[in-house]
C-alpha cells in the first residue's frame, strides 16, 4: 500500500472579497510555494491588476467575488472533493494543508478541520489572559514538534482557513439554509464535528475577511454555554505546555532580501541508523549542503541484539534534539521484512511532512517498508547490507557471491560476523530475497559511491541485474588545507586516520609497528581509546579524538609525507582518503575496492596488497625515493576537490523537482518559510532521560567524560558546596 494513505482530492480555494491585492497576492504566494499543493488554486475574487497578464492556466483559476466558501463551492464541480478555504490576507506555511486534511480524515464525523491562529481568541495557542507577542515562525515550529497528534474538537470553524469535508459539502448543496443560519451552523445540526488541528499554524490579519462567521457571532445550542468553553479550553494542554517552553524559544532568522530560490523546495526523508562513521557524515554533509530542500532524518536507536527499539526523526543534520520519537513495541533486530508500526511512523512523517522524495542510507534498525513508500526513492550503497550478514562483504577475502554453504560458514566462523549475532542463514536468505524483490517492484534507484561497488553489487546479486544503478561520488566539507612541508631529513612520516577496527586494518598496523618504528614516526589521528595504549609506543603519536574542523590543522602539525588506508575489506568510498588527498598528503592504501578505483599507483597515491610484508616492502621503496612524493603531492594539491555541493547536484538530478504547480508568483520573495526548520523547539521529544540529551552517535565512553566534565564544573560553581571544595574541584 503506498506512503502516505491516498487521501481525497482536496481543491484549495481563496476567498478575496473586497481584500486589499497584497493581502490576496501574499495569500496565492505562499500556496504557490508549497510543495503539498499540487492541484490548481480557485481563486474567488478580482484579479489584481498586479496579475493582468494571465499566468500559467493550470495553476490559478480566477472566478468572479463569493460571499463565503458555501457559494464558492456551489460553484464548482467535484463534488467528491474536499475543500480547503483561505481567505485573502492569510498565509499557510508549507505543507499546512496537507496536514490539516490528514487530520480532517483522522475521524469519519469531522466537518471542518482548522489551524491555530493567533488572531482568533478561540484558536489561539496563546491564552488571550496572558498574551505575550510571539514570532509565529517560532510558534508554528514548537507545534509542529510538540502539538497533539489528535483532533481538538472547537464548536466553530476558522474564518479565515480551513478544510471542508466533501461528505460535508454535500449538506451544504442540498439543504436551504435557515433565515439567518450561518453553514458551520448547519453542519453542527446535521451532526458533523469542528475540529482543529494544533500543529499548524497560520499567519492572518486580526480581522481578515471572512469565509466563515467569527466565532463569537455563534452559538450553539446543544453545547454548553459560551463562557464555559471559553473558561474550560480544549487547548489549554497546549497552551500550558507552550507557556512552560516560550521564555526557551527561540526565534527563526528571517529570510533576508533578495528573491526567493526559482525553483520550489523540495522535502526529503533520510533513513539511517545512529552508528555515527562515514555514513552519518554523508547524511550530515547532504543536509547542509542541499540548500534547495528542507531535509529530514529519520535514525534508528537501539542497542547490540535490537538496532531498532526506537525511532527518531531530525532536522536536517540535527542529532540530539529530534522532532519526534517513536518506541517500536516490537524491536527489529537487523531489518524487518515489514512491520505494522513501521509503516504507521512513515505514514505519519510523509503525511504530515509532506515528504517528495526518500534517500535510504541504511536499512540497519529498519524495516524494508522504508522501500515502499511510493515516492521517488533512491538508496545509497554505502556498504553490502541487507544483503551481507557481515555488513563489509569480507570472509577471508572479498566475496564475489554468497550461497547457503558459504553464509552457514560466514555466520559460524568470520570474525567480521558480530553485529547480528543469533542470525539464521534462513532468516537473512529470506532478507536478501525480500529486499531484491523490493527494489526491483518498486522501481528503487541504487547509488554507488564508486564502480566497484556496483560491480560487487550485481555479483552478489544477480537478482538485481536489471536494476538501475548510478554511480555519483561523494563530496567533501572540510575546512581549507593548511599549507606545510614534510622535513627533507629524518624518519619517514606516516599519519593514520580514523579507528584502528580490524575492518581498518588496526590488527594489520599493529603487527608492523615494532619493524616501522625503525625508519618512521606515526600519527594517529581519531584513533579513539587506542591513543592511550599505542600512544605510548616508539615512534607512535596518538591523539584520541578531535573537533572536525581542526582536521586540516592537525594535518600539517603531523607534516606527514604519506597517509596509511590499509583496509582489509574493500572500501565503498573513503572519507579519509579524500581528507588527506585534500590536504596534500599521498596514500599508501590496500588495493581492494573503491581504493584501488580512486588511486592511479605512483601517480596520486600508491597502492599495496594488505600483508605485513608487502606494507613494509613498499614503504621502504617508497622512503628511499622521496623525490616521487614530492611529485604525487604537487599533483594532490593542484587537483580540484569535489564539493558537497556538486554532490547534491548530481543527487537533485536523480529526482524530480518538488510536487509544484509552477505560476509567475512563485518567483517574489517567500511569504512563509517552512515551519519545521525553525530550531523553535527546545523541548520536543528528545533521546533524553529527564533533562540530559545524549547525542545517539557518540560512544558510551564519549558521553560518560562528557558527563563527568559537566557534573564537576556544576559542582565547582554550586553554592551548596564548601569553598574549599568547589576551588578543589575548580583546579584553583
Amino acid at each position: 500500500m503506498p506512503l502516505p494513505p491516498p487521501l481525497p482530492p482536496c481543491r484549495p480555494v481563496v476567498l478575496g472579497g473586497d481584500a486589499p491585492a497584497e493581502a490576496l497576492i501574499a495569500t496565492l504566494r505562499a500556496l504557490l510555494e508549497d510543495p503539498s499543493v499540487d492541484r490548481p488554486i480557485e481563486v474567488f475574487a478580482k484579479r489584481p491588476a498586479e496579475l493582468a497578464e494571465p499566468g500559467e492556466p493550470d495553476a490559478l483559476r480566477w472566478h468572479g467575488p463569493q460571499p463565503d466558501l458555501r457559494a464558492a463551492s456551489a460553484q464548482l464541480d467535484d463534488q467528491d472533493a474536499d475543500l480547503a478555504w483561505v481567505v485573502a490576507g492569510t498565509r499557510v506555511p508549507p505543507g499546512g494543508l496537507h496536514r490539516l486534511q490528514a487530520t480532517l480524515h483522522a475521524e469519519p464525523r469531522i466537518g471542518t478541520v482548522s489551524p491555530l491562529c493567533l488572531a482568533d481568541p478561540l484558536y489561539s495557542p496563546v491564552d488571550a489572559r496572558v498574551r505575550s507577542p510571539m514570532d509565529a515562525r517560532a510558534l508554528n515550529a514548537w507545534l509542529q514538534a510538540n502539538g497533539p497528534h489528535r483532533p481538538v474538537e472547537l464548536p466553530a470553524p476558522l474564518a479565515c482557513c480551513g478544510i471542508l469535508r466533501a461528505g460535508a459539502r454535500a449538506v451544504l448543496a442540498a439543504k436551504a439554509p435557515p433565515a439567518g443560519a450561518p453553514w458551520p451552523l448547519m453542519l453542527a445540526r446535521a451532526g458533523w464535528l469542528h475540529a482543529a488541528c494544533a500543529r499548524v499554524l497560520v499567519d492572518a490579519p486580526a480581522r481578515p475577511q471572512a469565509a466563515a462567521p467569527a466565532n463569537d457571532e455563534i452559538d450553539i445550542s446543544l453545547l454548553g454555554p459560551r463562557q464555559f468553553w471559553r473558561d474550560a479550553h480544549p487547548l489549554d494542554g497546549v497552551r500550558s505546555k507552550l507557556a512552560n517552553a516560550a521564555g526557551r524559544m527561540t526565534a527563526p532568522a528571517r529570510p533576508g532580501p533578495g528573491p526567493a530560490p526559482a525553483a520550489p523546495f523540495a522535502i526529503r526523508l533520510h533513513v539511517a541508523h545512529s552508528w555515527g562513521g562515514g555514513l552519518s557524515t554523508w547524511v550530515k554533509d547532504f543536509c547542509d549542503a542541499d540548500d534547495g530542500a528542507h531535509n529530514l532524518v529519520l535514525r534508528s536507536i537501539g542497542v547490540i541484539g535490537a538496532y531498532g527499539q526506537r525511532l527518531a526523526l531530525y532536522r536536517g543534520s540535527e542529532t540530539v534534539e529530534p522532532l519526534r520519537v517513536w518506541d517500536l513495541g516490537l524491536p527489529i533486530h537487523a531489518s524487518a521484512l515489514a512491520h505494522l508500526q513501521y509503516r504507521s511512523v512513515l505514514r505519519e512523517i510523509a503525511a504530515d511532512f509532506a515528504i517528495d522524495s526518500v534517500i535510504v542510507s541504511s536499512l540497519i534498525g529498519h524495516s524494508l517498508d522504508a522501500l515502499r513508500t511510493g515516492l521517488p526513492t533512491l538508496l545509497v550503497a554505502h556498504d553490502h547490507y541487507p544483503f551481507c550478514v557481515a555488513i563489509f562483504a569480507f570472509h577471508g577475502g572479498e566475496c564475489r557471491s554468497c550461497d547457503r554453504a558459504r553464509l552457514d560458514d560466514c555466520i559460524a566462523h568470520n570474525p567480521g560476523h558480530r553485529f547480528f549475532q543469533g542470525a539464521r542463514a534462513d532468516d537473512w536468505i529470506a532478507l536478501r530475497e525480500a529486499f531484491c524483490a523490493t527494489v526491483r517492484d518498486e522501481g528503487v534507484t541504487i547509488v554507488a559511491p564508486s564502480p566497484s561497488v556496483r560491480e560487487r553489487w550485481r555479483a552478489l546479486m544477480p537478482a538485481l541485474a536489471d536494476v538501475r544503478f548510478e554511480i555519483v561520488p561523494h563530496g567533501l566539507s572540510l575546512a581549507p588545507a593548511v599549507a606545510f612541508e614534510p622535513p627533507e631529513v629524518g624518519p619517514l612520516r606516516l599519519i593514520k586516520l580514523g579507528r584502528l577496527s580490524m575492518e581498518k586494518g588496526g590488527e594489520l598496523l599493529e603487527s608492523i609497528l615494532p619493524e616501522l618504528s625503525g625508519f618512521a614516526h606515526l600519527t594517529l589521528l581519531g584513533c579513539g581509546d587506542d591513543a592511550t595504549r599505542l600512544g605510548r609506543r616508539r615512534g607512535v603519536t596518538a591523539i584520541a579524538d578531535f573537533p572536525r574542523d581542526r582536521l586540516p590543522e592537525l594535518i600539517a602539525q603531523a607534516r606527514p609525507h604519506l597517509g596509511l588506508q590499509l583496509s582489509i575489506v574493500p572500501e565503498t568510498f573513503s572519507y579519509t582518503l579524500s581528507e588527506l588527498w585534500h590536504c596534500g598528503v599521498p596514500v599508501l592504501a590496500s588495493r581492494t575496492g573503491s581504493l584501488a578505483d580512486r588511486i592511479r599507483d605512483a601517480q596520486n597515491g600508491y597502492l599495496v596488497e594488505t600483508t605485513g610484508s608487502a606494507v613494509l616492502s613498499r614503504l621502504r621503496e617508497i622512503d628511499a625515493a622521496r623525490g616521487g612524493l614530492a611529485g604525487v603531492r604537487e599533483r594532490l594539491l593542484a587537483a580540484p576537490v569535489r564539493t558537497n555541493v556538486q554532490m547534491v547536484a548530481d543527487y537533485r538530478a536523480l529526482l524530480p523537482s518538488a510536487r509544484k504547480l509552477r505560476s509567475p508568483l512563485s518567483d517574489g520573495v517567500t511569504a512563509f518559510s517552512a515551519d519545521w526548520t525553525a530550531r523553535g523547539a527546545p523541548e520536543s521529544g528528545r533521546v533524553s532521560l529527564g533533562a540530559l540529551s545524549v547525542d545517539p552517535e557518540v560512544t558510551y565512553m564519549r558521553a560518560a567524560r562528557a558527563f563527568a566534565r559537566y557534573t564537576i564544573a556544576k559542582a565547582a560553581h554550586s553554592p551548596r558546596l564548601p569553598r574549599p571544595l568547589r576551588r578543589l574541584l575548580g583546579g584553583r
